[in-house]
């Protein structure tokens, strides 16, 4: 029995090797599969052969790598099962949509020119992807890089596509970083042209554009969406939205936009009507408006890992919200323009933040149907 203890220890401190592991996952998977409880002699019997199984351990090979979750859960659950004498896997109970955790990265993923798909969580920091053209890197800090070889005869397209709570950086082959807001996609050439450099993007991204020259002349870059245009040079600016809620906020440089629908790969040759310096924000909806910010850098709360509430209404927090935890909203129309105010941390659960905001603001909410239904708490 101690040496089935100092086996489920060394799984738990990540010092088994490849063989020790699989053995240990291997009769953690038969356990789970039963409903009842074992009894004493059936797991006697599976202990017994489990210690004998130590001194010969069979050339198992996987390709699965555990999650550290994952390999503390399982050597937590076989030592309980040691320690009591009877195991017994447990249904987890039905949670409230309330209690829904940040989704983060769970569903972002990469389309490759050959229609193939990667997903991010599948991809460990430093894996590196190699294809005849390029390579994509993923670093330590999640964050994915593009590194050009070869130049293919015509432009190779690439696109990420985040999900409900998932944010991702992009290091584009130039240098040029994209942040790419929950529920949006970004369309790119694996390697760009001397001539110009575009993407499309769908949703919402931050981006910090790098200066690019041929024969001393600058490399234009564009930013194009489903109904907006935008004309870069070494900027920092985030710019996105849905249709007819189009917005574009300036940090650093310049930029110009205008609305137009040009395709990907063909150049911009006319000139853009509006022109963002440095603290402007463009919004669609408010008449193509240019207003001047204060702190611009509150447009990028989804990037630095808090929900900004100040000024907003609850309309364009619970589309937030629903971007973020993959929940539908639905209130009361006395709400929907509610100005909010404060802020909190995105790694909350979602019962945190509807607490945070409906004692703070004056509502209430409640869980009907599959969706969360807010209200006003006194009715004027």
């Amino acid at each position: 029995m101690k040496s089935i203890q100092t086996l489920l220890q060394k799984y738990r401190e990540e010092n088994c090797d490849e063989q020790e592991s699989e053995l240990v996952e291997l009769w953690y998977d038969t356990l789970k599969e039963r409903r009842e409880p074992l009894a004493d002699d059936i797991l006697e019997n599976i202990l017994s052969e489990l210690d004998n199984r130590i001194e010969v351990i069979p050339n198992i090979k996987s390709n699965i790598r555990i999650l550290y979750i994952r390999r503390m859960s399982i050597a937590a659950t076989l030592l309980f099962a040691i320690g009591i004498g009877t195991y017994f896997l447990l249904q987890s109970p039905e949670t409230s949509i309330i209690d829904a955790m940040p989704l983060e990265n769970k569903n972002t993923r990469i389309l490759l020119e050959d229609n193939r798909e990667i997903k991010m969580e599948d991809l460990l920091p430093n894996d590196t992807l190699k294809t005849h053209f390029y390579q994509i890197v993923k670093h330590n800090d999640g964050a994915i890089e593009y590194l050009a070889k070869n130049k293919a005869s015509s432009a190779v397209y690439n696109t990420v596509k985040t999900g409900a709570g998932g944010v991702i950086n992009i290091i584009l082959s130039d240098g040029s970083k994209v942040w790419l807001n929950a529920n949006s996609s970004i369309t790119y050439p694996v390697a760009f042209n001397d001539s110009f450099r575009d993407v499309l993007l769908m949703g919402e991204g931050y981006f910090e554009i790098s200066t690019q020259k041929k024969k001393e002349k600058s490399i234009p870059f564009f930013v194009k969406t489903a109904t907006f245009s935008i004309a870069v040079l070494g900027t920092k600016f985030s710019a996105g939205g849905t249709t007819g809620h189009f917005k574009a906020t300036l940090l650093e440089g310049m930029i110009a936009l205008q609305k137009s629908k040009v395709p990907l790969g063909k150049q911009i040759t006319e000139n853009l009507q509006t022109v963002l310096k440095p603290n402007q924000q463009y919004k669609e909806e408010e008449g193509g408006q240019v207003v001047t910010l204060k702190e611009p850098e509150l447009e990028l709360d989804w990037k630095n890992g808090y929900f900004n509430l100040t000024g907003k209404s609850f309309a364009e927090v619970s589309n937030e919200l629903s971007n973020w935890y993959g929940i539908n909203f639905k209130l009361s129309d006395d709400i929907e323009e509610s100005a909010l105010y404060g802020e909190i941390s995105r790694q909350s659960p979602l019962s945190e933040v509807l607490k945070f905001i409906t004692e703070v603001n004056d509502l209430e909410f409640k869980e009907q149907g599959g969706s969360i239904i807010v209200k006003r708490k006194y009715k004027k």
